[in-house]
């Protein structure tokens, strides 16, 4: 049976392990550039190549579609439709309504209405624009606004409130009111990343020189909720093999994207054992050695995944603890695991020997692992929740600049209101005239005087913060 080296390097590396500080995976290629992509890779042989017919229509039912030049298309292998998928074409992920290839029906501009494969990416992309689609045109909601008033909905209504937002609104002292809208976001996992450090000096002697507009940090502080709110995502398995020679493998339902996976759950199977990282080997993600795994999402990663693991190597452990009660002559007390050895009372042994021993004496060295996030429950008729198992607390530092003003000299109060109520009016009258509402129409806004905030204001000379 093969050993590992001499156990006075391990010595020298165990303050590497499960339970210290180490970087991932990927950071070395991260920080170097050296970290490759699909598109850094060199083709394979035959390789095929993807590319998407898209809908040119927002809401529309396919009459036909024509692939003629498509096929007679340089490089064209394959043409596929939803007709051609033999399993399930929905594939949302929770929720159904989000098919692979449109069937029948597009519900908005871009959506994939067939692939093409081609012996190459450009080619593919020539081809599927050759496609000739007839539609017929439905009626389509284009905004908020008009789904509102349509009561068009991507999933039914739900409301969840805490205590009576309508009385406290009714009886605040000042009101505000006004519109917003936002466009929209698109997000993937890990995108390109890009940040810049502005120097302490710089930010004191711009705002030295500038009277009006200052910089400065921002911290915004962040509570944030780990778990999936679907309750059955929050679960995750694991496979652990523990070998003769010391190493020892995981598998598990993560997937690695950069973001270091991979070295958590490492260092808590390297914890749980008392050995160094460099003995715990993680491999790549499949569901022939861990089945119906559940997204890498929702920061849930190594809170599932790590757990799973540390349930396969406390079923093993248990095993080893109970094995050198019985062959060691040993309390269960005396047993534990650290610094690449195995502490049998007054007694210190490798822990390759032990394994090694553990082995001949057929103790098995291979545990699946489970875990679900225990106490998380939503009733959607009463509203009893706990969505969360625990909560996570950050701070995100920003660079920031403002434009600083002083009320105007002499300034106390107008009407009998204090400063902080005379900016909740100034406000009110800014989202009055953006509403189309002219300031000057009105002689009061809450209860203050407005034009004669307005003379008072153009009498004083503004004073500059300094």
């Amino acid at each position: 049976m093969r050993k590992l080296p001499g156990l006075a390097s391990e010595r020298q590396q165990s303050h590497i392990s499960g339970n210290r500080s180490a970087k991932h995976d990927s950071a070395h290629l991260h920080v170097t550039g050296k970290a490759l992509y699909i598109d850094d890779r060199p083709e394979m042989a035959n390789q095929l190549h993807a590319g998407f017919g898209l809908s040119t229509e927002t809401h529309a039912d396919i009459i036909s579609i024509n692939f003629e030049e498509v096929w007679n298309s340089p490089g064209v292998v394959a043409v596929i439709t939803a007709d051609d998928i033999p399993g399930h074409k929905d594939i949302g992920p929770v929720f159904p309504g989000d098919t692979l290839l449109a069937d029948g029906r597009v519900d908005y501009i871009g959506q994939p209405v067939f692939a093409v494969a081609a012996t190459s990416h450009k080619a593919a992309k020539i081809a599927a624009r050759k496609a000739v689609i007839q539609y017929r045109t439905l009626d389509a909601i284009l905004g908020i606004d008009q789904a509102m008033a349509q009561n068009s909905f991507v999933r039914p209504d739900h409301t969840m409130n805490k205590g009576d937002a309508g009385q406290a609104i009714a009886n605040a002292d000042h009101w505000l009111s006004g519109q917003m809208s936002n466009g929209r976001q698109e997000h993937f996992y890990l995108e390109g990343q890009i940040a810049s450090v502005i120097p302490r000096e710089a930010i004191s002697a711009f705002n030295q020189q500038s009277p009006v507009l200052k910089k400065g940090l921002a911290l915004t502080p962040v509570k944030f909720g780990i778990s999936f709110t679907a309750q059955h995502l929050n679960q995750a398995g694991a496979l652990v093999h523990v070998y003769t020679d010391g190493s020892i493998q995981i598998n598990h339902g993560g997937t690695e994207m950069g973001q270091g996976l991979y070295t958590k759950v490492a260092q808590i199977v390297a914890n749980e054992f008392g050995v160094s990282l460099e003995r715990v080997q993680v491999t790549s993600t499949r569901t022939d050695k861990v089945p119906n795994t559940s997204p890498t999402a929702a920061s849930s990663g190594t809170d599932l995944n790590g757990k799973a693991a540390q349930d396969a190597c406390q079923k093993i452990r248990d095993r080893l603890v109970d094995f050198a009660v019985e062959h060691y002559g040993v309390s269960g007390q005396e047993v534990s695991l650290h610094d690449n050895e195995v502490q049998l009372g007054e007694r210190q042994v490798p822990f390759a020997d032990f394994i090694q021993a553990a082995y001949l004496n057929r103790i098995s060295l291979s545990s699946s692992g489970f875990y679900s996030t225990p106490e998380i429950h939503y009733d959607r008729e009463t509203r009893a929740k706990r969505f969360r198992q625990r909560l996570e607390h950050k701070g995100n530092l920003s660079p920031a600049q403002i434009e600083h003003m002083r009320c105007p000299v002499g300034l106390k109060s107008i009407g009998g209101r204090k400063p902080a109520e005379i900016a909740i009016a100034i406000a009110a009258e800014i989202l009055s005239i953006q509403n189309g509402n002219r300031g000057e129409n009105h002689k009061k806004r809450d209860g203050i005087p407005w034009q004669g905030l307005k003379k008072l204001l153009n009498s004083h000379q503004h004073e500059v913060a300094q």
